[in-house]
């Protein structure tokens, strides 16, 4: 009896089915946080009438009490139409609250529905009450109001009699609106979206005014992925009940999915203005606005989050996220290190501060959290191929070698650990090695541009520099910003013999470079220095060095 047990103690204290609604809701992220709703402005007009009757309920005054509740939902739907966004279950305990207040029941059933009103109140875990369920049906078997209030708490506690119960009522009551409610339900939790969906559908032509069906069809156009249908849906239900902020929330969700993250940001954050006590939307808001690239915003609500909420590890990994995005490795590993103090068998999370560690030049860390992580799982692919990049820092060719090749064992497409083992065999001078490492990578992916960059780099150093330029150009193809890949054109055209066409591709680069602020790798003059060294086309290098690396210096 979950859900009515949870819906009857919120209507007891002034809350509705939207706050149960969000309370399930969750996306992939796995936050698990108490829900605390708070008392909507929307009530408060109408909570003396729930005031007064709780108190009357509890001091055994159940006529009294219940005649004030029937009669604050009387006033509450006139004025808000509350029975809108009401699901079966809700629809059942008020109509049961009506007809016990308003004597339209039989003298038995009226005894036996206010005696399992009480005793539920009083003691909701006890289930005594279900005793007398099964003693009056067995003398009333034919009873619908008795046969409704068994229906509602096997279809609560999701008993197998339940879908039983339901068809047999509907036989002799097929119009009463809250039956087919609950039939789309069972419909929609069995996974038969499209019947569940022409349920709700049928629902809506009856009462085009109910949002609750307008809302539930949505989830079922979702299932069908058909997300215009499923907003437009969504929609409807707050044109109809613009305070149904449970709608929000889902709309967010979709807007999301759709990586449409404006939109998201903004249902979410309306959500987040109904129900501010809800703190976990926050983690929502920041999420958009890490996508949408706004540093600030996303920083904020996730800070709000945490602060909200310290003991939820997706908090400290959302914000480590966002600062690992943006550069500041620092930040990054402090935020990931208070993760990793909430749950420290997460193989993830130390996979995460190893790469803040690794592009903090802090190598031996991010060996330590790369080696923690594939102790906490063997089959971890990425953190095998991290140690490989680790080990190649540290110029342990055959550590590094080793470690790639268990991760190609783990996943022999794994497109970046060739890249790898090509990077270690050209440091290696095993040409042929790399390139055919390197074109496995291309085979895999021919658009990867960092093996199509470093192959050119392999043919370079093996002196073929025509498929140098080739495969150069490639790299650039796929990513304009490869600049590694971008200065190994003139300079394999410089080798190449040709001087004048090695200086115009040198200024066009530079210039190209300082238009877009590009960062120029230091390898570009490195390369150009190493042939000084060499005393190959020692005189051209100098004059390209000087006229157009450090010309204005």
């Amino acid at each position: 009896m979950k859900s009515s047990l949870l819906f009857f103690l919120l209507v007891i204290s002034f809350y509705f089915n939207t706050v149960k609604a969000v309370a399930n809701y969750r996306d992939s992220s796995k936050i698990a946080l108490p829900i605390k709703p708070q008392n909507s402005n929307w009530m408060d007009d109408y909570s003396l009438y729930f005031e007064q009757a709780k108190a009357m309920l509890y001091k055994d005054s159940i006529d009294q009490g219940l005649a004030l509740l029937s009669e604050g939902f009387k006033h509450l739907n006139a004025d808000k139409k509350i029975f809108r966004i009401c699901g079966y279950t809700e629809l059942e305990i008020i109509s049961f609250i009506d007809l016990l207040s308003s004597h339209q029941l039989t003298a038995e059933e009226e005894a036996f529905g206010k005696s399992i009103f009480q005793k539920f109140l009083k003691a909701p875990a006890s289930k005594e009450y279900l005793k007398d369920i099964e003693l009056f049906m067995k003398k009333h078997p034919e009873s619908q109001f008795g046969n409704r209030v068994k229906l509602l708490f096997e279809a609560g506690f999701a008993t197998k009699s339940a879908e039983a119960s339901l068809d047999k009522l509907l036989r002799k009551n097929p119009g009463l609106v809250n039956l087919n409610v609950l039939k789309a339900a069972f419909l929609y939790s069995q996974g038969k979206y499209r019947d569940a969906l022409l349920q709700y559908s049928i629902l809506i032509q009856k009462n085009p005014f109910y949002a609750f069906a307008y809302n539930k069809r949505a989830e079922c156009y979702e299932k069908f992925n058909d997300d215009k249908n499923a907003l437009s849906n969504y929609q409807k239900a707050l044109d109809l009940f613009p305070l149904y902020f449970e709608i929000y929330l889902k709309k967010g969700a979709l807007y999301a999915k759709l990586e449409q993250f404006r939109p998201a940001v903004e249902n979410y954050k309306k959500f987040l203005s109904l129900n501010p006590n809800l703190s976990y939307i926050n983690y929502y808001v920041a999420k958009a606005y890490h996508k949408l690239e706004l540093t600030d915003s996303a920083l904020y609500y996730a800070r709000n989050f945490n602060v909200l909420n310290p003991e939820n590890v997706n908090g400290y990994k959302l914000l480590g996220d966002i600062y690992y995005d943006n550069n500041n490795n620092k930040e990054a590993i402090n935020s990931y290190a208070e993760a990793i103090k909430l749950e420290t068998e997460d193989a993830e999370l130390y996979v995460d501060r190893g790469a803040a560690y690794y592009y903090d030049d802090q190598i031996d860390s991010a060996l330590a959290d790369f080696t923690q992580a594939c102790k906490l799982d063997p089959d971890y692919t990425y953190a095998m191929d991290k140690l490989g990049d680790c080990y190649q820092e540290k110029k342990d060719s055959e550590t590094a070698i080793k470690w790639y090749q268990k991760a190609l064992k783990s996943d022999k497409n794994y497109k970046y650990s060739y890249v790898g083992l090509g990077r270690v065999y050209t440091d290696l001078k095993q040409y042929d090695l790399a390139i055919k490492a390197l074109k496995t990578a291309i085979k895999i992916d021919s658009t990867y541009d960092s093996a199509l960059g470093n192959l050119g780099w392999a043919y370079y150093c093996a002196g073929n520099f025509k498929e140098c330029i080739k495969y150069s150009y490639k790299a650039l193809k796929f990513d304009k910003e490869a600049v590694y890949a971008m200065f190994n054109i003139p300079l394999a055209t410089l080798r190449l013999g040709d001087f004048e066409k090695a200086k115009k591709l040198y200024g066009d680069f530079i210039g190209l470079c300082k238009k877009n602020g590009y960062e120029i790798t230091k390898g570009a003059e490195e390369d150009l220095n190493d042939l000084i060294k060499a005393g190959i086309m020692k005189t051209e290098a100098e004059f390209i060095l000087s006229n157009y690396f450090r010309k204005g210096e």
